[in-house]
């Protein structure tokens, strides 16, 4: 871990003043500002959020019933979840399959169009 400089606990320090409502040295008002600015924007937590919490720890993080957690890892369980998502995803392909096969004849056509009235210099000049 890097050391910390007499400078760097002094912007930690006028952090820390800033946020307690103490005054701040004028050269790190700006530091201080930020540091108030950030607090203010920070977002709230639902108020369900700190029971839910307690009660995930008292749990020790572990899942209410592990057969469900085990089951949720099954990839066609997502699958059937959104059946919208994978049905959409499909028709997506086809139409892209689709598209590549009917578009691939004109495709040669007018590539030889661009070629054939291309002449080097050469033919040009008769030789």
């Amino acid at each position: 871990m890097p050391e910390i400089t007499p400078d760097v606990e002094r912007e930690l320090a006028a952090l820390d003043d800033a946020l307690a409502g103490r005054r701040v040295a004028a050269d790190l008002a700006e530091l201080g500002e930020l540091a108030l600015l950030l607090r203010d924007e920070r977002p709230e937590p639902s108020p369900g959020f700190g029971p839910a919490l307690d009660e995930q720890v008292a749990r020790g993080f572990r899942h209410r019933d592990p057969r469900g957690r085990a089951a949720a890892r099954h990839w066609w369980t997502a699958l059937l979840a959104a059946p919208a998502t994978a049905l959409g995803t499909a028709a997506a392909a086809v139409v892209i399959a689709v598209v590549v096969v009917v578009a691939a004849p004109w495709a040669g056509e007018r590539g030889d169009q661009a070629g054939g009235g291309a002449t080097s210099a050469q033919e040009r000049s008769g030789s």
